[in-house]
């Protein structure tokens, strides 16, 4: 599910709290194994499309990639293979090294065997790989897997004005569609 604060006032780090205040409060509901949220859905929300270089990969330098926001757990969450490294914890936040996760296809496409440690730049900021991912679809049920960089969502230079949530339930997930938008209606009843 998407929650659009910003329509109803929030802006600047008041998104970043309700966004993590709402994370936490739905990982407490019976029921739920794990929770994650980015700031586009997979597949069909899809990301921007950028240029991207790994430090010291071979030629080619750059390769132009998916970016998308994410938060911790969101592999985990969506069931995508960590082939490589860790993805984001509750120690990545916004004061912290930036870092940044590259799925399979960038990694073969910059020809870098092993890009853990080595630091991508995306328009001038540096970000330190700590991980590798199985490819996922970006854009649609349909297209090749593209390269792709995931961002940790709290260590970007301006909070997104939306989310999408995705919760992993240990049963029917209808089953806590009520309680999910009770929750969302408790935090605040204009979202």
């Amino acid at each position: 599910f998407t929650i659009r604060p910003h329509t109803v006032g929030y802006k600047d780090q008041a998104l970043n709290r309700l966004f993590e205040d709402l994370r936490g409060q739905l990982r407490a509901l019976p029921g739920v194994r794990e929770v994650s949220l980015s700031i586009r859905p997979l597949p069909m929300g899809g990301g921007t499309m950028a240029p991207v270089a790994i430090a010291g990969a071979p030629t080619p330098t750059s390769a132009d990639a998916v970016l998308v926001s994410v938060g911790p757990a969101f592999f985990k969450t969506l069931q995508i293979p960590l082939v490589a490294g860790r993805e984001f914890t509750e120690r990545d936040h916004a004061t912290s090294t930036r870092v940044a996760l590259v799925n399979r296809r960038l990694a073969e496409l910059l020809s870098v065997e092993s890009p853990i440690g080595r630091e991508i730049t995306f328009d001038k900021d540096r970000f330190q790989i700590i991980g590798v991912v199985e490819n996922a679809l970006s854009f649609s049920l349909k297209e090749d897997r593209r390269p792709a960089v995931y961002f940790h969502y709290l260590q970007n230079a301006r909070p997104s004005g939306q989310m999408t949530y995705a919760i992993r339930t240990a049963g029917d997930p209808l089953d806590l569609a009520g309680p999910v938008r009770e929750m969302v209606r408790q935090a605040d009843s204009r979202i």
